[in-house]
């Protein structure tokens, strides 16, 4: 996705989000607990499928790059679909790993119920093989990728408190992520480089627990596009500090 077509999406999506969020966050009763996180994403094949169709579609010089594509929903039909699609075998030896800081404001909005308005920024890295090669260079070849990711996120959330320090969480919300890949793909006698900026948004599920009361560990398993036959997901581990 080119630079004006990112930054129309995000004036035409983005920031109407902004201002709703705004406008309601001054008419709900903020909570006094906020939090910062440092969190490890781990396992989105959307950025995987970003990452080896981008250097695909370099190197086959395909005019209409494969962002909007479908996300594989496990690393078997990721697999099959570059397979199906390029005529190649891939396999994923790092699969997406992203470090990130981030905070989170909650809104009160009854005794079970808070609206959460959340920002994250990282960087990370994947890797993949190529065992027989692409097209007719049939020598190995490996893909690595290096991604810097901003995402924002509208949630709703319920929790339960079994004990003092342990809470479980389920949120329903909206994410709009922005990332920039940046993709070299070497062997023998292949060097194909590929940097491209992409802008997506999806619904998601959070499932999650936290334990402790100031600093707390939190992991979480999300599922992406849950209202969608091509639903996917990932897992975060978190570190938080709330004050």
């Amino acid at each position: 996705m080119n630079r004006t077509r990112t930054f129309t999406v995000l004036k035409g999506i983005a920031l109407p989000w902004i201002f709703a969020l705004v406008l309601v966050g001054n008419f709900i009763e903020p909570l006094f607990a906020n939090e910062v996180s440092f969190d490890v994403k781990l396992l989105d094949l959307k950025l995987d499928v970003l990452a080896v169709e981008g250097v695909l579609d370099e190197f086959f010089d395909v005019d209409e790059p494969s962002q909007s594509q479908p996300v594989a929903q496990s690393t078997g039909n990721f697999s099959a679909n570059i397979k199906d699609k390029y005529g190649t075998k891939v396999k994923l030896v790092q699969p997406s790993t992203i470090l990130r800081v981030g905070g989170e404001i909650p809104y009160q909005l009854n005794q079970w119920q808070t609206l959460n308005l959340g920002l994250n920024i990282g960087a990370g890295s994947s890797k993949y093989s190529f065992p027989n090669g692409i097209s007719i260079f049939t020598d190995p070849a490996v893909l690595e990728t290096k991604f810097l990711e901003a995402s924002a996120r509208v949630s709703v959330s319920s929790s339960l408190n079994p004990t003092k320090k342990l809470e479980t969480n389920l949120d329903i919300g909206l994410e709009a992520v922005l990332v920039n890949v940046k993709s070299s793909l070497t062997s023998a006698l292949l060097n194909v480089q590929s940097k491209n900026t992409h802008f997506f948004y999806r619904d998601y599920l959070r499932f999650g627990f936290s334990y402790g009361q100031i600093y707390k560990f939190n992991p979480q398993l999300v599922i992406t596009n849950f209202t969608s036959p091509e639903r996917s997901g990932y897992a975060v581990i978190s570190l938080s500090i709330e004050f």
